[in-house]
């Protein structure tokens, strides 16, 4: 209905593209997105990506680290990783195919898989973030009919507190949630 208005009120219009583009129909989306763009960019050879050094932290494949990112040395970062301003990264902590979004905190030995952290959230020592590796488009949002969330990538709202050692595998949490026990194909609202 709107579409049919704009395009008679001469109101529509379209913009063709003709460098890569991907569209992003859901938050969990977003993750294979990222790494289509990251991977686009390493091809044309952005200078805003990460390259490895010497000093750490280890990068590998294409990865986007914001210059105000404190990494420690001995973190693992790639492949396909965006991190955002002010995130610390302690040491031993891993990160592939993820977006880490302004101000995270992810302490010692954590890790972080196939998932989007939402501005202001804090993992803790040892903890665990996992969502499925997406194979395809078809993987994104799977839930069953009794609402079990599975197949797809862990999503953390803005603000979510997890504490240390517990694992967060295949969920979507809400903002301002502090996790202590371990949480599995859940949408915690």
């Amino acid at each position: 209905d709107i579409l049919r208005a704009m395009a008679a009120d001469k109101k529509l219009s379209a913009f063709l593209c003709t460098g890569f583009w991907r569209q992003i129909k859901s938050s969990a989306s977003a993750v294979p997105a990222n790494a289509l763009y990251l991977q686009q960019a390493a091809t044309d050879n952005c200078a805003l990506l990460a390259q490895p050094r010497s000093e750490g932290p280890e990068i590998t494949g294409a990865v986007y680290i914001h210059p105000s990112a404190q990494i420690h040395p001995t973190a693992r970062i790639g492949p396909n990783v965006s991190i955002h301003a002010r995130v610390v990264i302690g040491p031993g902590v891993r990160i592939n195919d993820s977006i880490v979004l302004d101000n995270v905190h992810v302490k010692d030995n954590a890790a972080v898989l196939h998932a989007i952290i939402g501005w202001d959230g804090r993992i803790g020592r040892w903890g665990r973030i996992e969502g499925s590796k997406i194979t395809s488009a078809d993987d994104i949002d799977e839930v069953t009919h009794s609402g079990i969330k599975l197949n797809s990538i862990c999503i953390l709202g803005k603000d979510v507190q997890v504490k240390d050692e517990v694992f967060i595998r295949n969920s979507i949490v809400l903002p301002h949630k502090e996790l202590a026990s371990n949480k599995h194909n859940e949408v915690i609202m």
